[in-house]
């Protein structure tokens, strides 16, 4: 995952990233993934990932509207972690990560 964020922060250094751990469970697969949101497309993020973990990735992107932005604000901030330990070997695993925080926009210029 160091080695992801370090990729991603080198090829797109003009741009923040809100990175968010996630547990996935189908059936009897548990598995992790993360969503990502930004505000610009990320044309290589396919080849980053696949360079940097050690599975192939299924990568998926798509453009949030507003709405669907606030929604996952209020499930980021209200809802219940998800339990990670089941899928990590060991305890205290960040659940989000922010990365090029000096491009995120000052909150009081957005209003």
């Amino acid at each position: 995952m160091v080695s992801f964020k370090q990729m991603l922060r080198r090829r797109c250094p003009d741009q923040p990233f809100l990175i968010r751990v996630q547990a996935l469970k189908k059936g009897a697969v548990h598995q992790a993934f993360l969503s990502i949101i930004t505000t610009a497309k990320v044309d290589d993020l396919v080849d980053i990932a696949n360079k940097t973990f050690p599975a192939k990735m299924n990568v998926v992107g798509r453009r949030l509207s507003a709405e669907r932005l606030s929604q996952q604000a209020s499930v980021i901030e209200e809802a219940k972690p998800h339990d990670l330990s089941k899928l990590f070997d060991k305890s205290g695993i960040n659940r989000w990560t922010l990365l090029n925080t000096y491009h995120l926009a000052d909150l009081d210029d957005a209003f």
